[in-house]
């Protein structure tokens, strides 16, 4: 049925548009530098799914799993662009390392430890990091793939946490796990 055929194709059409229209919003907010945005309250459940975005395509044809367990009110007093950009290098690298295991996953849990702090474990299906490696891995320009990657990524993760009054460390697992922390900011807070 050429009626049938017709639909089908513009169905497409339509779902593709609207992929390459969020793709494009997203290399918008990519592109663009966040240092000088003003720091506001931001839930982090939504900075989380947006540092995955531009990357789901590529994460689906490995195969990887997605796992974000977040409740929706956790709220932090941030620029939204510097974090998303801090996550997305957390994502690149999880890829980079993990797309060669059988099963490959990436699982983020965001909890609130108290009333003034939000753990995130980031953690994904690489086999860890080796000893002698982990005292270098935030220092800016070492990479164990020279010349293939800058080697800035955890770096600038590092930084954007740090200005955020946050942290990042290597949790001693089998697998590979970040665990960061940022400072809970309810909505209602105000802010001077």
């Amino acid at each position: 049925n050429v009626e049938k055929i017709l639909i089908d194709i513009s169905e497409k059409l339509k779902e593709n548009s609207n992929r390459i229209s969020k793709i494009i919003k997203e290399l918008r907010n990519f592109a663009k530098d966040g240092s000088q945005d003003p720091f506001e309250i931001v839930e982090l459940k939504p900075v989380i799914s947006n540092s995955f975005e531009l990357y789901l395509e590529k994460l689906k044809n490995y195969s990887f799993e997605i796992e974000v367990e977040c409740e929706d009110d956790l709220t932090v007093f941030a620029r939204k662009v510097e974090l998303q950009q801090a996550f997305s290098n957390l994502v690149i690298n999880s890829f980079d390392f993990g797309k060669g295991e059988e099963k490959s996953w990436i699982k983020i849990v965001v909890s609130k430890k108290s009333n003034k702090q939000i753990e995130i474990l980031f953690s994904d299906s690489g086999n860890g990091i080796e000893e002698p490696i982990r005292e270098k891995i935030f220092e800016p320009f070492f990479s164990t793939e020279l010349p293939k990657k800058t080697g800035l990524g955890l770096s600038i993760s590092q930084s954007i946490f740090q200005n955020h009054s946050g942290s990042i460390e290597l949790v001693n697992q089998p697998q590979t796990c970040f665990k960061i922390l940022l400072p809970f900011r309810e909505k209602k807070e105000e802010v001077s």
